[in-house]
């Protein structure tokens, strides 16, 4: 695996896990994509 397909799958992990706990506490985020 590459560093960058490394990158992109931490960042990944790390949005979704933002998403859940916005999603946890009723306020779905925006992320523009």
């Amino acid at each position: 695996m590459s560093l960058f397909g490394r990158f992109l799958a931490v960042l990944d992990r790390v949005l979704m896990t933002s998403a859940r706990a916005a999603n946890r506490n009723g306020d779905l985020p925006y992320f523009g994509l």
